[in-house]
Parts: structure tokens; sequence; C-alpha cells
């Protein structure tokens, strides 16, 4: 009797596991094996043991790919969790229609798709003269850049535009976590004397912990996993001065047919991504 009640939960969740675990277990796995192989895509895999390991962790381009990533991931997460903090405070006011018509146009870009804000954003900072974003700097005596066509602007430009497409999304968060702190804690400590500042520092910043992390942990793994965008805008160039990870996953594979050795980035990329937000989870629970 004890077995069939321990037995009944599984048999209702037995379908969603079986579903879960064929679209996403069994391709890890084959993820795992390729990653032991030499498969150029067309011919069958033929298993070489540790040797894409080897021949990953030796590539000089691999290496500038994973410093590029954490350029690209850290600096942008950090500006956007500061940047949408602010516009949260300055739009927090219910009675504002202003405030209102500010997110809204700030929100836009994060409900586009990814192909059509990056075209966008493409036209914008087209490295040309008669671009607008280019036009403008000229109207203003700065002189046109080179922007995505500039090894050493292509990756600024980048997270410029991750920060731009993203931050809408953390701004209506944080507004809706500053909604729900309760009115009573700044009625409390203005009573005592608190300034805004000290009401922003001792109430708002620890309340919002848990909404920073939310943040922090979402953007992390998007971040980290962030293709579509980069491949559209500069397909890792000029050069490989906006290779990422997923980027160089991608040219390894299907440019290089060496689904093997992607295979390895891959399974390093998924590593890196489930450290980080093991690590974040450990931090929200002993908080």
């Amino acid at each position: 009797m004890r077995l069939k009640q321990s037995a009944t939960p599984w048999l209702f969740i037995a379908p969603s596991l079986i579903i879960f675990s064929i679209f996403h277990f069994f391709p890890l796995a084959i993820l795992i094996y390729t990653s032991f192989t030499r498969w150029n895509l067309i011919s069958p895999p033929q298993f070489i043991g540790l040797e894409n390991y080897l021949r990953v962790i030796s590539d000089e381009l691999f290496i500038k790919s994973l410093f590029i990533t954490i350029i690209f991931v850290f600096t942008s997460l950090i500006i956007n969790v500061i940047l949408s903090l602010g516009i949260a405070l300055l739009t927090e006011k219910p009675d504002s229609k202003l405030a209102t018509l500010c997110r809204f146009i700030i929100f836009i870009p994060y409900v586009l798709p990814d192909a059509a804000s990056a075209g966008i954003w493409n036209l914008m900072f087209f490295p040309h003269p008669s671009s607008p974003i280019n036009v403008l700097l000229t109207q203003l005596g700065i002189g046109w850049q080179g922007w995505i066509g500039d090894k050493n602007l292509a990756l600024p430009t980048i997270i410029l535009y991750y920060i731009w497409k993203n931050v809408g999304f953390s701004t209506l968060v944080y507004v809706a976590g500053l909604k729900a702190i309760p009115k009573i804690f700044y009625d409390a400590a203005e009573v005592d004397g608190a300034s805004r500042l000290d009401a922003i520092k001792h109430i708002m910043v620890p309340l919002l912990k848990p909404i920073t992390l939310f943040i922090l942990i979402t953007s992390l793994i998007a971040g980290w996993q962030s293709f579509t965008d980069i491949f559209i805008l500069t397909r890792g160039g000029p050069g490989t001065a906006t290779t990422t990870l997923s980027i160089y996953i991608y040219h390894t594979a299907f440019g290089e047919g060496l689904a093997g050795r992607a295979a390895v980035v891959a399974i390093i990329l998924f590593i890196i991504t489930l450290i980080l937000t093991i690590i974040q989870l450990k931090y929200i629970k002993s908080e």
C-alpha cells in the first residue's frame, strides 16, 4: 500500500519527465559524445578521445573569445543594473503620465525580435559617414566613427546595444519591486529624520535585493548565451574583436566543419553558466 502511494505521484509526472528527458538530457548526451569525436557534419563521426579538449584549451582564439565574453557579460550586466535602477527611481511615480510614457519607450526594444532590433541598430551605427549617428556626430563637430566596423569600438558598441535592448525589462522589474515596498517604511524613516539618501541606502536597496538577484541571474544566463544579435551586427568581427564563445562555436562547427571541437566549447559554456547560476542560487538561499 505504501509503495503504491509513493509511486502514484511519479506516474502522474512520468509523461512530463519523459518529454523533458527527450528534449534536454538526450541532446546533452549527444553533445558530450560529439565532443570526443572528429566530425565534419557530413562523414560519420570518429572517436578521438580527449584530442578536441586539448586543442580547444590550447587555442588562442578560444582564450580570447572567453575574455571577450566575460567583458561583454559583466560590463553590460553592471551598467544594466545601475541604469535600470536609476530609471526606475525616476519613473516610479504612479500618477505621472510622462513617467509611464518613458517606461513604455524604454521597454519597446525588449519586445522587438532580435533580428529587428539588431537591424535597427545596424542602420543607426553603420560604419559610414551617412549613418544617422555619424551624421549627428559630424554636425556636432566630433567626426564620424567606425562603430561596429572599428575593432576598438565594435565591442563597446555591442555592449551598448545589449544594454539598450534589455534595460527596459530590468526597469519594469525594479519598478514593480519599488511599488511592493510598503510606504510605512519610508514614513517611519522620515519621522526619524532620515534623508532620501538614507531611505534608499537602508530601506530600498536591502528590500530590492531579491529583485536585483533575479535580474543578475536572468541577465547572466542570457548574456553568456547571446548569439543572434552579435551575429547579425558583426558576425564576430571585425577580425575577432567581437567573437564571443557562442560566435566561436558557430564558426568552428559550421565554418570550419569541426563539430567535435565546437561541442567542447558548448560544454565549457554550459558548465560556466551552471556554476555561476548555482553560486547565485546558493547566495539567494543563504539570504
